[in-house]
């Protein structure tokens, strides 16, 4: 809804341009003045988007009300009432800051034909508005924080030329964040109260605050993003452990791995080397490797057996392995540890640490 205010000190002037302006489409008289005196507490307690002025409204110098009224609301279009015997007046008023003007009698065609002019000029920019909100959400989508700063400072930029003090004229650029905020959150799977709780500071946005605000909201945001996408990877690694754990023996590879948490193989490669600081392979081989070392330790199972219960086809390439992890070969290390019967190392463990310190299996 666009707001007109009426001053005039003739009530059948203000009732007359109240019945044409009632006819018109997103359009509301919310306030109306005779004097000046009451003009001044109209302005400053009302956020116009245009003000109808007579001309000769009693009182006061109509130049210096103009700049105060732009002054005090700088986007308010002031459009001057007046007769065809103050053609002077009018032209100095506009040079001094006015936007237009209406001769009397007033024809009804003229009054649209002004306001509907103003009224496409503000669509336009809303519309523009709302086209660069879509590019603004893509960014942070795209967890891209430079450009999300710099599509905000477009949105700032094109706000002041439409609704600097109208927060009426926000509302279509607030819902398409506050939409497309929701289904950031949906997708990734942001917390909810957080959801709620930047839907609350948006709606509260008025067009001095706008960009600050949003600003605060952003470094949240992707704040919020980066400790849940930590959190989601702490999942996906403890699954892939676990499901490593369950499967070595079997001689699991990436791909599986990456198939059981949804992940493509080369994300997952990435994830695991640097959460737990070694490769993918090399760690399924060391896990293999100390299950071979409990098994020489703790049973007479001939090497042969145990390369296969590993999933190592041959003895040969299973003890190559074996002693370059281990230093020795498979049947030195049983030898070394049936030489010391006070070594606790054959005794298994409820659970291990994975190199790094930071995970159990």
């Amino acid at each position: 809804m666009y707001n007109i205010l009426l001053i005039d000190d003739e009530i059948i002037v203000r009732e007359a341009l109240k019945v044409i302006l009632k006819d018109m489409e997103n359009v509301e008289v919310v306030g109306e003045a005779a004097s000046v005196e009451e003009a001044l507490a109209l302005i400053e307690s009302n956020s116009p988007d245009m003000t109808f002025l007579d001309i000769k409204i009693p009182g006061t110098d109509i130049v210096y009300l103009i700049k105060f009224m732009k002054r005090l609301k700088p986007k308010n279009k002031v459009i001057l009432l007046t007769d065809y015997g103050s053609s002077d007046f009018v032209f100095k008023a506009l040079e001094m800051g006015a936007d237009g003007y209406l001769l009397k009698p007033y024809p009804q065609k003229d009054i649209y034909k002004i306001v509907n002019l103003y009224l496409s000029q503000v669509s336009s920019h809303t519309e523009n508005l709302e086209q660069i909100v879509e590019p603004f959400i893509d960014y942070i989508y795209k967890e891209d924080f430079k450009n999300s700063k710099e599509q905000l400072k477009a949105i700032t930029e094109q706000l002041t030329l439409v609704c600097a003090n109208n927060s009426h004229a926000l509302c279509p650029v607030t819902n398409s964040i506050i939409k497309g905020l929701g289904t950031i959150c949906r997708e990734k799977q942001l917390l909810f109260s957080k959801r709620l709780e930047w839907k609350e500071k948006i709606q509260h946005i008025n067009a001095n605050t706008f960009e600050s605000t949003m600003l605060c909201i952003l470094e949240d945001i992707f704040k919020t993003m980066k400790d849940t996408e930590s959190i989601k990877e702490i999942k996906v690694i403890q699954s892939v452990l676990n499901y490593i754990e369950k499967n070595f023996q079997k001689g699991v590879t990436l791909e599986e791995a990456a198939e059981f948490v949804h992940l493509s193989p080369f994300y997952l490669s990435k994830l695991f080397k640097k959460e737990l600081k070694i490769n993918f392979v090399n760690y399924v081989t060391e896990r293999k490797i100390q299950k071979a070392k409990d098994l020489l330790e703790s049973t007479d199972m001939p090497v042969l057996n145990i390369a296969l219960e590993l999933n190592y086809q041959e003895a040969n390439y299973f003890s190559k392995v074996f002693k370059k992890i281990v230093g020795v070969t498979p049947t030195d290390y049983r030898k070394e540890k049936k030489d010391n019967p006070n070594s606790t190392a054959h005794l298994l463990k409820r659970n291990n640490y994975i190199p790094n310190g930071n995970w159990y299996v």
